[in-house]
């Protein structure tokens, strides 16, 4: 089993550098950041924890090819209140995100994109809870001038036991 997915693993290697040797000059590593309204949302049993902050999050990614990237993001989605469980409940969570995002350039300066990731979040209130899940965002990076752009993303990360976040950020992106 071992050697299938060392060869499934050397295919796509192989692939990806095929792709990025006649890609357009769009590829290198890129950093972003973002800052915006978020929601929390936490369903035990009957009881629904649904509140609103405010977040940010900051994306470090490699751009293999001018319609591919991989990368790694760190996000908190702020502070949230609501009442839960018969008490005021103060809710803080976060997450790191692992994703490959596929990019769609409608010109020279606009891409539309999605991402598909894996989530690794944490919350903080009563009591500390840890969790994965996937997570997906759909976004426009607009006037890419060179090596600016600026960034609008929707981001969602669909946690275990009904645990989930949701991001909307404005922000600004760089390619190296």
């Amino acid at each position: 089993m071992n050697h299938r997915r060392f060869a499934i693993t050397i295919c796509v290697l192989s692939a990806l550098t095929f792709v990025s040797a006649y890609a357009d000059e769009v590829r290198g590593f890129a950093i972003s950041a973002g800052i915006g309204p978020s929601t929390i949302e936490d369903v035990d049993g009957d009881e629904t924890f649904s509140g609103d902050g405010f977040g940010w999050s900051i994306d470090l990614e490699y751009r293999v090819s001018q319609y591919f990237a991989l990368g790694l993001g760190v996000m908190s989605f702020g502070e949230a209140d609501d009442f839960f469980e018969g008490a005021d409940v103060s809710l803080e969570a976060g997450a790191t995100n692992f994703f490959v995002r596929g990019v769609l350039p409608v010109t020279d300066s606009i891409e539309l994109y999605g991402r598909l990731g894996s989530a690794i979040y944490s919350t903080d209130s009563r009591f500390f809870d840890l969790g994965e899940g996937p997570s997906y965002a759909v976004g426009i990076d607009i006037g890419r001038q060179e090596h600016w752009s600026f960034r609008i993303e929707g981001l969602r990360i669909d946690g275990e036991d009904r645990e989930d976040g949701s991001l909307i950020t404005a922000g600004v992106s760089y390619l190296f």
